[in-house]
């Protein structure tokens, strides 16, 4: 008898070649429609986080991120797509303090610029509140600290052998939170953005 693979039904196998493909393209198509939103039962509970680093990601202006930090380290524009320089786009300001790096993101448009909307800090532990959610997570913690805080509503958005590397918190307003671990366990990164659709 004949096995599939070498021969006896080459229509079988250009059927099998066109429905990976087409599996494929849906995965192409959906895992970034995905990645937008967390489903409703993986979406954390509770009031959603908007503090890190003391900076609330829907009201803090960047002159309050000044007054708690002190000047940035550097400051980088990222002009909008098919917009002249300087005119508009997103503005990276970024800290380095105590061995931790800070990263706080608006949107400016001519001579106007947004409360921050993302904050990111990288670090082995934090330094005060620089490192530090609103309810308590800092650089440094596991994941079963994560979910004492948290829940275990969340998704695992990167392993490695079996460790997990990135998880995605997302709140119903939209707020996600991001936070990857070291080959250790231990948080190393986090990244908190407003839902600004």
């Amino acid at each position: 008898m004949q096995t599939f693979w070498n021969g006896r039904s080459t229509r079988c196998a250009r059927r099998f070649a066109v429905v990976v493909e087409v599996v494929a393209f849906a995965l192409m198509v959906i895992v970034p429609t995905a990645a937008d939103h967390l489903e409703g039962k993986l979406q954390a509970v509770g009031k959603p986080e908007h503090m890190l680093s003391g900076i609330d990601v829907y009201k803090t202006t960047i002159a309050e991120v000044i007054k708690i930090y002190g000047e940035p380290t550097s400051k980088r524009d990222l002009p909008a797509e098919g917009v002249k320089d300087g005119v508009g786009g997103q503005r990276n300001y970024t800290w380095e303090k105590k061995g931790l790096r800070l990263a706080a993101w608006t949107w400016y448009h001519n001579d106007h610029e947004s409360a921050v909307d993302g904050v990111d800090v990288w670090g082995p532990g934090p330094y005060e509140k620089l490192g530090e959610t609103g309810r308590g997570l800092r650089l440094g913690a596991t994941l079963q600290q994560q979910k004492a805080l948290y829940g275990n509503h969340f998704f695992v958005s990167s392993r490695d052998k079996g460790r997990v590397k990135s998880v995605l918190l997302e709140w119903r307003d939209g707020t996600q939170l991001v936070v990857d671990y070291d080959p250790d366990g231990h948080i190393s990164h986090m990244q908190l953005s407003a839902n600004i659709e």
